[in-house]
């Protein structure tokens, strides 16, 4: 093998290696592409509240429609439409509604932070009489002070 016989196998094989590596970075750019869309599709199927739920489940009903909306004949299209369009209607409604209820959420909320610091403060109580030790007391005054980033962070 002449030299330039050799230097064209060694351009095929770094053209080889070089495509390899565009195939696998190909490859794990779709396969991070349906992972993500995995967790997506999973997120689509829970939600943490009633206005989560209704937002997902618009997005869902709202990829059932085979058919633009002017198209529509199919009963089971109707049915998805009307679907989404009552999801996106009772979203409306709930901020409405919600909003006409933020003085009473806060009080609530007032109220349960109140119970969490008497919960927190009797805590302090029954720990310091059930010891005296010094890490023990440590724990007990910082539980007492109620700061959770200085608890956490000495």
């Amino acid at each position: 093998m002449d030299e330039v016989d050799y230097l064209k196998a060694e351009l095929d094989n770094l053209r080889y290696r070089e495509e390899q590596r565009i195939d696998n970075e190909i490859q794990a750019r779709k396969e991070r592409d349906r992972e993500r869309n995995a967790v997506y599709e999973e997120g689509l199927q829970m939600a943490n509240d009633w206005p989560e739920a209704l937002q997902n489940q618009m997005v869902l009903m709202g990829r059932e429609v085979s058919l633009d909306e002017d198209e529509l004949d199919n009963w089971l299209d109707n049915w998805f439409v009307d679907g989404k369009r009552a999801c996106e209607r009772a979203l409306e409604l709930w901020r409405e509604v919600a909003a006409s209820k933020q003085e009473r959420i806060a009080q609530l909320r007032q109220e349960l932070d109140s119970i969490q610091d008497e919960i927190r403060l009797e805590v302090v109580a029954r720990l310091n009489d059930e010891s005296q030790r010094p890490g023990w007391k440590a724990i007990g005054n910082l539980l007492a002070e109620g700061d959770l980033d200085t608890f956490l962070h000495w």
